[in-house]
């Protein structure tokens, strides 16, 4: 069940306003009733229904959802994706007159009083995973009066199965049931005009319950779907809502297609590379610096996923986390503290899962559960890299170097940087322009190179990543520079190609710190390449190209 920071309640009517009043002042009576699913414990709706003085049954129209995944309780019959991605109307449910009957029902079962407050599915592969996922056509449509253990109505409908899309059962048939509050206002007549194809998310079945023998379905509460004049709509949660990783259709049989048509698990990670992700979990890992208890950090996130756009507050990102602090005193690397952890990410900040026996719970509580389960099975492919505490203190060496030498402070310690005594190719971009050992390097003047042709990114002169350095050093701060490790976007570009003969060597960039910079015309990297003794054996400067 959902904590009540997940909720929120949408009264439609004077009607509504009369029946909170009334319940405000102790005449109305919330009922909390067992699970609509009984054969089971999958199922995930809790019912309530308003009764009122007398026994009689209020008509409530207040809807209650869930805001994880962006899953919101309007009954909006709207466009389906107002930002314009997929407008699509169905055709396949026959006639409009179908349609609008379709809808007619959808509305009168979401105005009909029934509040849900439900977990929502967490993804369309958590959607494939329930025990019976079908589209089929609808036969017949009724309304059953008040009865059974619930002891509330329900709207029962007849479905001839024509797609079978996951799970192990295989009836050619089902009785789905739709529970609805006293304000149900169809009349038989209406409900005889419902047709076409629904799409249905079983959370259980009660095997023989429905007519001639046929088993009797309980739907996730956002689980059916109907094809409407506006394209795709359901009883409980409006399809509008759903953001992100649920496909944008605007048919029930679009649906059921980009459902089996899903990649397989752990295939549909977001591109660590692609520079709108690069930028989503840079932000996270800034973020993260500011929270962690690690002092110095340098923190690095893979994102997994992300719902909604933007600054809005509805923007939820989940990602895991790794950070790396400097060994106390510059003792020993080995010894320095480090952090890694999957995190969610929101207008609030940073939320992590508990230690101990609250990590299961937490975990399970802040992710999609497809990507809860990934964490708990500790998927190596979610981390991201990281620098290592070595790397760190190497890489801040180089820029104190460089502010030193931009204050004119005399020569370099070539130990300090750990700068290989083979000597050190240096680099603009994926070219090498030459090499040169510790001890020339030890004069910061040493580190100017000129590109061959002349010119570099459409720039001219003599270039220097460690001038390059002390420059933004000296405009920023001492908070000037992010440091990471692995490969990486050319700002807003995709990567370049590294120096030749780097494979096999750590990669660890230096590049400015969000907000010091005000576009890519300012954005700079400085890439080392070091071998698995730590010692730096080629540095690249790179620049973005006008």
């Amino acid at each position: 069940m959902a904590s009540d920071k997940h909720r929120y309640e949408v009264p439609h009517g004077d009607e509504d306003v009369r029946l909170l009043l009334a319940r405000a002042a102790g005449q109305v009576d919330d009922v909390d009733l067992v699970p609509a699913a009984i054969s089971g414990a999958r199922s995930r709706r809790r019912r309530r229904t308003a009764v009122g003085i007398g026994g009689a049954v209020a008509a409530a129209a207040i809807v209650t959802a869930v805001a994880v995944n962006g899953l919101g309780g309007g009954l909006s019959t709207g466009p389906l994706d107002p930002a314009g991605t997929t407008t699509t109307a169905a055709t396949t449910a026959g006639t409009r007159e179908a349609l609008e009957a379709n809808q007619r029902l959808v509305d009168a079962i979401g105005n009909s009083g029934m509040a849900m407050d439900y977990q929502p599915l967490g993804s369309p592969h958590e959607a494939m995973a329930a025990p019976l996922v079908v589209v089929g056509e609808v036969r017949s449509v009724r309304l059953a009066e008040a009865g059974g253990p619930d002891d509330i109505p329900s709207v029962l409908m007849v479905v001839d199965v024509t797609r079978h899309l996951a799970g192990d059962e295989t009836p050619g048939t089902i009785e789905a049931s739709f529970s609805v509050g006293g304000g149900f206002s169809m009349r038989q007549s209406q409900l005889d005009e419902v047709r076409g194809p629904v799409l249905l998310v079983v959370g259980n079945t009660e095997p023989g319950a429905g007519p001639e023998g046929m088993p009797r379905a309980y739907p996730h509460v956002d689980g059916a779907w109907f094809d409407v004049p506006t394209g795709i709509d359901g009883p409980y949660v409006d399809y509008a809502e759903l953001q992100g990783h649920w496909p944008r259709v605007g048919s029930v049989e679009e649906l059921a297609d980009a459902l089996v048509d899903l990649p397989a698990p752990g295939t549909d990670l977001p591109d660590p590379a692609d520079p709108s992700v690069f930028s989503q979990a840079e932000e996270i890992a800034v973020a993260m610096e500011q929270e962690t208890w690690v002092d110095s950090p340098s923190c690095q996130a893979r994102l997994m996923r992300t719902e909604g756009e933007g600054e809005d507050e509805g923007r939820v990102a989940w990602a895991w986390v790794r950070c790396t602090g400097e060994a106390p005193d510059g003792g020993d690397p080995a010894e320095a503290p480090g952090l890694s952890v999957p995190v969610r990410f929101d207008a609030e900040g940073v939320h992590l899962p508990g230690d101990g026996s609250r990590y299961e719970t937490d975990v399970r509580d802040l992710f999609p559960s497809d990507l809860a389960e990934r964490v708990l099975s500790h998927d190596e492919t979610l981390l991201p890299d990281v620098v290592t505490a070595a790397e760190l203190r190497t890489a801040r060496a180089l820029t104190a170097a460089a502010a030193a030498a931009g204050a004119a402070e005399g020569e370099i310690d070539p130990a300090v940087l750990r700068l290989s005594p083979s000597g050190v190719r240096l680099a603009l971009g994926p070219e090498v322009i030459t090499t040169r050992t510790p001890a020339a390097l030890a004069d910061p003047n040493a580190w100017a190179v000129d590109n061959p042709d002349g010119h570099f990114r459409a720039r001219e002169g003599a270039f220097s990543a460690l001038e390059t350095l002390a420059r933004h050093r000296e405009t920023s701060g001492p908070d000037a520079f992010r440091t990471g490790a692995g490969e990486h976007p050319h700002c807003a570009g995709p990567p370049m190609e590294p120096p030749a003969d780097t494979d096999g060597l750590r990669h660890v960039w230096i590049q400015p710190a969000p907000g010091t910079i005000d576009s890519c015309l300012q954005w700079f990297t400085v890439d080392l390449y070091l071998d698995d003794q730590g010692e730096v054996r080629v540095v690249s400067l790179d620049l973005w190209e006008p």
